[in-house]
């Protein structure tokens, strides 16, 4: 790696040739002037320093954060900290995985009908009498559908795309008329 930065400073930084030619052996120096490219060459150079600046970004692997948040799903005890971390986890994979995003989001959906029995049913009507708590939920199922509604439109499915999104808007606004 350290020759590497010695060949990138050669090659876009001439004036430094002499000063960074001391760190390097003689033998390295020799396989470069071997390579059969002229440093002074302009395209040369922009190609070298587009390499060097974007080469990490090609580089880069999975991000921590989806490992992350599966070992806090692993260790959640409250099932709406893990409905935010199932919703949470499919979208950091949905353009990985939208398949595996599908399913996170249908366990949220499905801890939200069997634990607290919130569907979208619920929500129908008007003066629904809702409290607090019913609104919080309510709003974990509205990014569930909204997220189902995303991943199937990655995949293709746009039928069932607007249908997730609008379960999600019609439960957004009676939770926003029921907050009024």
């Amino acid at each position: 790696m350290k020759n590497f930065l010695y060949i990138f400073l050669l090659l876009i930084y001439p004036a430094h040739k002499v000063l960074l030619s001391k760190f390097l052996t003689s033998d390295f120096a020799f396989r470069i002037s071997n390579f059969g490219f002229r440093i002074s060459d302009l395209r040369f150079r922009i190609i070298v320093l587009y390499v060097a600046i974007f080469l990490p970004y090609l580089c880069a692997g999975q991000s921590a954060k989806p490992d992350s948040l599966k070992q806090a799903l692993n260790t959640a005890k409250e099932d709406t900290t893990r409905i935010k971390l199932l919703n949470a986890l499919g979208w950091e994979l949905m353009y990985q995985n939208p398949d595996t995003s599908i399913l996170l989001s249908n366990q949220a959906l499905e801890i939200l009908s069997s634990k607290f029995q919130v569907t979208s049913s619920k929500f129908k009507g008007e003066n629904l009498g809702l409290d607090v708590w019913d609104l919080k939920l309510g709003a974990l199922l509205v990014t569930s559908h909204n997220n189902l509604g995303v991943y199937y439109d990655l995949k293709g499915d746009y039928p069932r795309s607007l249908s997730h999104h609008f379960k999600a808007l019609e439960i957004g606004e009676a939770i926003l008329s029921e907050a009024k």
